[in-house]
């Protein structure tokens, strides 16, 4: 520390050393120039010849009332600040008296001197030059303060994003995925919003107030986690943020010590944290900003325009999706099968897959198929054993185990030769857990009940946050369907 001070020490020295030297290079520029003005006023305009080289003609400018001003208030201000620069003579140089067969000049005024105590005193008497200071000290002081606010701030974003990956480098991935599920629900029970698009109508806190916070002003601070966030410019610096998320993070690691097995996850840093619920942020801000008007556009016109992008963003993602696609063949299996049944005059068995059909499917709907993924696997083709790519089906925990056997059921009625596509891949159930968000908005008995127990310890209004339906609805008995 001792030595970045020397050397910023030296530094100023040196940047001062070469002002000096500026100033005086300018000053003897200056008495050069009106010596040569005044010999030429005194024997008049000298031949070409005898002009000298490099000293241009030089006419004298008229000088405002305003410049005159501003050249005093900054000789007071550089006395007052104790010589912070080298102190440089600006009066011009004795001129001699003019011989009266001369035509009257008029002479440009002379800048005040530094060491005239009774100009300096006469200026500050002047109300222009007064406010002028006050304005000058304040914006001084304004960049002061804010200087101060800056290292008091928690860091910028790339330093935030570097702890993040450091530190997810130290944890393994299902620590990190822990982690990250933690903050996400600490920050929904703050702001009191479950998905990004209810975020679309929210009314965030004034800028006003958050311009006032990072210029100091404790009234203008958050007084708990629970307050409104800020969306408009500078979001992700802003310090009324900044400290909304502080105050999470304090909850959430006094919470953590009084928990026997801390959560069950390891110690990680608040910078770690704070980047996670700065992250939580963006996905609500996006739909909160496409619901802002555009230039010269109003705010009826804004909304319209957010609901067609919204609704073309989701036809287009169902309709590439392969949950849809599951969903769609299901529906078409189970029709199919009820129409064979019949055909059959099992009336047993059509009133099964109807009820799938009609009730089970829609209710279920999309978001509850399962999740798969491309992956190489060993499978029988005729005689021989093979290894081609396949749909690996990852297990869904937060459904209900009936609703698996459920699914078995229809696929494997789908894997007739009549429904089934020629080019179709086969679909091999995994064990690998899927990772998706279970759907919301189910009837209870479509959630496996123990799944639910698990997270209730941690996540006290899991019900509420699930939207689950309290509405009746038996899941079916199903032993054997043909």
């Amino acid at each position: 520390m001792e030595k970045e001070a020397q050397e910023m020490i030296q530094q100023r020295e040196k940047e001062r050393e070469e002002m000096r030297r500026e100033a005086e290079k300018r000053q003897a520029e200056y008495d050069t120039k009106m010596a040569a003005f005044h010999s030429r006023r005194i024997g008049g305009r000298p031949e070409p010849d005898d002009r000298e080289d490099g000293i241009p003609e030089r006419v004298p400018q008229y000088v405002s009332d305003t410049t005159r001003e501003q050249r005093r208030i900054e000789v007071i201000l550089r006395d007052r600040e104790g010589e912070r620069f080298p102190p440089v003579s600006m009066t011009a140089p004795t001129q001699p008296t003019p011989s009266s067969s001369e035509a009257p000049h008029e002479e440009p005024e002379p800048e005040p001197s530094s060491s005239s105590t009774p100009d300096m005193l006469a200026a500050l008497e002047n109300p222009l030059i007064q406010q002028r200071i006050m304005e000058m000290v304040g914006e001084k002081l304004k960049a002061k303060s804010k200087g101060k606010r800056k290292k008091g701030r928690v860091g910028s974003m790339a330093a935030l994003n570097k702890a993040r990956e450091e530190q997810k480098d130290a944890l393994t991935h299902e620590q990190d995925l822990r982690w990250k599920t933690l903050v996400r629900e600490k920050y929904r029970s703050a702001t009191g919003h479950i998905r990004g698009k209810d975020f679309f109508n929210y009314e965030g806190v004034a800028a006003a107030t958050v311009k006032r916070c990072d210029e100091g002003d404790p009234s203008a601070q958050p007084r708990g986690s629970n307050e409104k966030l800020y969306f408009g410019e500078g979001w992700a610096s802003a310090l009324w943020n900044r400290i909304i998320f502080e105050k999470c993070i304090d909850e959430m690691l006094t919470k953590r010590a009084e928990d026997p097995g801390k959560w069950e996850v390891p110690d990680v840093s608040t910078e770690y944290l704070m980047a996670l619920f700065i992250n939580c942020i963006k996905l609500g801000r996006a739909e909160w900003r496409r619901n802002q008007p555009n230039a010269g556009e109003t705010f009826m016109q804004a909304r319209e325009r957010a609901k067609e992008y919204d609704a073309e963003r989701s036809e287009k993602r169902v309709a590439t999706s392969r949950k849809n696609a599951k969903f769609e063949t299901r529906v078409r299996t189970s029709k199919r099968m009820m129409e064979v049944s019949l055909a059959k005059n099992d009336h047993t068995s059509a009133d099964t897959w109807k009820w799938f059909k009609d009730d089970f499917l829609p209710e279920l709907d999309k978001g509850g198929m399962s999740s798969e993924e491309d992956e190489p696997a060993e499978v029988v083709v005729g005689n021989e054993r093979t290894v081609q790519t396949v749909h690996g089906i990852k297990i869904c925990p937060w459904r209900a185990p009936k609703i698996t056997s459920y699914m078995k059921m229809i696929d494997e009625a789908g894997d007739n030769v009549s429904l089934k596509l020629s080019n179709k891949r086969p679909r091999i159930r995994g064990r690998t857990e899927s990772k998706a968000e279970p759907p919301h908005g189910l009837p209870r008995a479509m959630y496996n009940e123990d799944w639910l127990a698990q997270r209730k310890p941690y996540i006290p209004d899991i019900e509420k946050e699930l939207e689950i339906k309290e509405k009746p609805f038996t899941l079916m008995d199903i032993e054997v369907v043909n």
